[in-house]
């Protein structure tokens, strides 16, 4: 969610713009709990807290293309 020039939520609304039907899973290791909630009220999909496991990033991957997002 931190980055340079654009957080991550700016992005994924950036993204969500140009494909309104796009999936995100955020990934984040700032304010983790704080920072899921705002991420899920603009239209993510799913977030993990880093580290993550690779495996669950996979299951949630997995999962939101079965239609079972959060």
């Amino acid at each position: 969610l931190k980055m340079e020039d654009m957080d991550g939520i700016e992005t994924m609304k950036t993204m969500k713009k140009m494909d309104p039907n796009i999936k995100v899973v955020m990934l984040t290791g700032h304010g983790c709990e704080m920072a899921a909630k705002d991420g899920l009220e603009q239209g993510a999909a799913d977030y993990l807290c880093k580290p993550c496991d690779c495996d669950e990033l996979l299951e949630r991957v997995h999962a939101i293309f079965q239609g079972e997002e959060k």
